[in-house]
C-alpha cells in the first residue's frame, strides 16, 4: 500500500518473494499508479498463472524499458497479455523469460517483438 502513494517510480526489484496472489493483485495496482516505471524484476516469484494480472497492469505503461520474469514457472497462457505489453511498450529493451514454461507458444512472442 505504501508503493501505492509514490506515482513517479522508475525502479522497482521484487525479486526471489514466492509472492502471493493478494500480492500479485496489489502489486498490479502499483503498476497501475506509476505510468514513470522504466524497470521491473520480478524473477524467481513463482508467479505462474497470477503473471497475467501483472502482465494486464503492464499494458497501460509506455515507458518500460526492462522486465525481468525469469524463473516464474509461466504457463502459454499468458502468452497474449506478454504478447500485449511488449506491443504497447516501443521502450522496451531487455525482456528475461528464461526458465518458464512457455514452450512452443514463444512463436507469438518473437512476432509481437518484430512488430
Amino acid at each position: 500500500q505504501a508503493l501505492q502513494s509514490i506515482s513517479s517510480l522508475k525502479v522497482l526489484y521484487l525479486n526471489n518473494n514466492m509472492m502471493s496472489a493478494s500480492i500479485v493483485e496489489d502489486l498490479a495496482g502499483v503498476i497501475k499508479s506509476n505510468s514513470t516505471l522504466e524497470r521491473l524484476g520480478l524473477w524467481n516469484n513463482n508467479l505462474k498463472s497470477s503473471t497475467s494480472v501483472i502482465l494486464q497492469a503492464l499494458q497501460s505503461i509506455s515507458s518500460l524499458k526492462v522486465l525481468n520474469l525469469n524463473n516464474n514457472m509461466m504457463s502459454a497462457s499468458i502468452v497474449e497479455d506478454l504478447a500485449g505489453v511488449i506491443k504497447s511498450n516501443s521502450t522496451l529493451e531487455r525482456l528475461g523469460l528464461w526458465n518458464n514454461n512457455l514452450k512452443s507458444s514463444t512463436s507469438v512472442i518473437l512476432q509481437a517483438l518484430q512488430s
